[in-house]
Order: C-alpha cells, then sequence, then structure tokens
C-alpha cells in the first residue's frame, strides 16, 4: 500500500511531505545542556568538586536542572556544559569535547587537569570561574559574561 496516492492534486503535496522526510534523516542532533551535580539521580542539584569524564566512572552531569537523570558527559561535542550552581573543583579527565561552557551567577569553579577541545568556541562566565585545563579547538574561543 502506497502512503501518498499520486492524482493531481495530491502529488505536490506528497512530494513535499517525502521531502521534509528526507530533512529530517539528515539533520543533525540538537546541542543538549549538561548540569554539573554531585548529588546523584533523583536529588536535586548540587554543585561541589568531582572528575569530569565521559567514561561514565563519575556521573556527574544532569540532563535538566531537577537532577531526575543523571550520567556521564554526553561525548557528541556539541552539547555545553553548564556549572548551574555551588562551587569546587572539577579534575577534566583526558580530552572531553564541548560545545560550551557556562558557569552561572553565583558559582565558584575551578577545571584543572586534562583538556576542554570547544568545538562551539564560547565560555560564559556569569559566574566566578577558573580554567586551569588545556583548551583547544578549531573554532575560536568566545569568552562571553560578566566575570573573568
Amino acid at each position: 500500500m502506497s502512503l501518498c496516492k499520486i492524482s493531481r492534486a495530491s502529488f505536490f503535496a506528497c512530494g513535499f511531505a517525502a521531502a521534509i522526510g528526507i530533512l529530517a534523516l539528515n539533520s543533525p542532533a540538537q546541542a543538549a545542556t549538561y548540569y554539573w551535580t554531585t548529588a546523584g539521580s533523583g536529588s536535586a542539584l548540587a554543585g561541589g568538586s568531582g572528575t569530569w569524564d565521559a567514561s561514565g566512572s563519575y556521573p556527574n552531569w544532569a540532563t535538566d536542572t531537577t537532577g531526575a537523570s543523571v550520567g556521564a558527559w554526553s561525548t557528541t561535542g556539541t552539547d555545553t556544559a553548564e556549572f548551574y550552581n555551588g562551587s569546587g573543583t572539577v579534575a577534566v579527565n583526558n580530552t572531553q569535547l564541548v560545545g560550551s561552557i557556562t558557569f552561572d551567577a553565583g558559582t565558584g569553579y575551578t577545571l584543572i587537569g586534562g583538556a576542554l577541545n570547544l568545538t562551539g568556541g564560547s565560555i560564559n562566565a556569569v559566574g566566578n570561574a577558573t580554567i586551569a585545563s588545556g583548551i583547544a579547538g578549531s573554532v575560536g574561543l568566545n569568552k562571553l559574561g560578566s566575570e573573568r
């Protein structure tokens, strides 16, 4: 059975629907925002010290601000790392691919060790932040926000 009956009236509508379907299949995944937390799944986000790692050994990244689901850092290289609340020292393990990084107001974080490979090229520091990790990438670097 055909998905579209071909007639004069439906020819263009069917072709348009097929084109939209092809575009949807070829579209890249949308970047997500992951929130730093040391509280574990099902708990409110809690800042603090820990390890940034994509292996799953250190599940310190929540998929939303409720902390309902916590897991390892994404390896897509397009996602945003957001330090939402609290403060602490975060040890970057190896090289982590990240689209951009945000330090929210009222936070105070220090990133040490490893390297951050920026694929989106922006660091937004509204809160206090020190990055003592290597920074790499081929898209340039834009420092945004009111903090240094």
